[in-house]
């Protein structure tokens, strides 16, 4: 008999994804579980650390109060992120990237 080793690495793999998908889950219910048992900002606070850092620049706030209706708020903002990613790509034997990945915006 002839037994392929993907009988024995199958299993396996299979195994660990499991066994991770069960600790993703788990910590999602512990998370939910103290939110309904604990004020939110105590919750918020405590996860605060698992946050990636987001580096974004406000560059300017500008409120208009002319031809809006009472219950209406509209700004403009200057929004510009500039991030640090790093991701490389094969393209036909060609090697690629992009490099410090930057977006502007001016939000209305």
């Amino acid at each position: 008999m002839q037994w392929s080793v993907a009988w024995f690495i199958g299993p396996v793999v299979l195994f660990v994804i499991r066994d991770q998908w069960k600790k993703t889950s788990d910590s999602k219910r512990a998370i939910a579980k103290a939110t309904a048992m604990s004020s939110e900002k105590d919750v918020v606070l405590a996860r605060l650390n698992d946050l990636p850092a987001w580096p974004f620049r406000i560059g300017g706030v500008k409120v208009y109060d002319k031809n809006v209706d009472r219950n209406e708020i509209v700004m403009d903002i200057d929004i510009f992120y500039a991030g640090d990613c790093d991701i490389t790509f094969y393209l036909s034997g060609m090697k690629g990237g992009i490099r410090d990945f930057q977006v502007g915006s001016n939000g209305h």
